[in-house]
């Protein structure tokens, strides 16, 4: 009998513990569907003496997503995007990237590694930045990231 009373008392209290689920929440944003991150056309203008200067337009920035920021090079005749790091007339162009919210840093430096800005004129430098979301670099291992139209294709990139 107390074997019983036993049973039936754990019974009751298991049941007694269940609680209905309370209200639904509201359904998140679906983003936009396919599409593994973002390009984002900037240009900073560079002053002469300038080491550094920052862009933080990058949005919906997460940690172990990955920021490649591309220089526009108008050599030749024709304008193309080279990635950075990128040395152009002596000016050696290089991004750091937050891993807290994607800000860029493009830096500048001298190609031979001497003390000093290497800008030497003001100048407006457009730039091309391309946010990728982590699992997108996971499912694509062997893009050639140094190319920005191979990028846009492999990761289904907005421009």
């Amino acid at each position: 009998m107390k074997k019983l009373l036993f049973i039936l008392s754990i019974v009751a209290v298991g049941f007694s513990s269940c609680k209905k689920e309370g209200p639904q929440g509201e359904k998140g944003d679906q983003g936009v569907a396919g599409t593994g991150g973002k390009t984002y056309n900037y240009t900073l203008f560079i002053n002469a003496g300038d080491t550094y200067k920052e862009y933080n337009g990058i949005t919906n920035f997460d940690s172990g997503d990955m920021v490649i920021n591309y220089v526009l090079n108008a050599n030749y005749g024709s304008d193309y995007y080279v990635q950075t790091p990128y040395i152009y007339n002596g000016v050696n162009i290089w991004t750091e990237v937050s891993e807290d919210n994607g800000d860029l840093y493009v830096n500048f430096s001298n190609a031979d590694g001497s003390a000093g800005s290497p800008v030497q004129n003001s100048a407006n430098v457009k730039f091309k930045a391309v946010h990728i979301k982590s699992s997108y670099i996971q499912s694509n291992p062997n893009v050639d990231l140094s190319n920005y139209k191979e990028v846009v294709e492999a990761f289904n990139i907005v421009e």
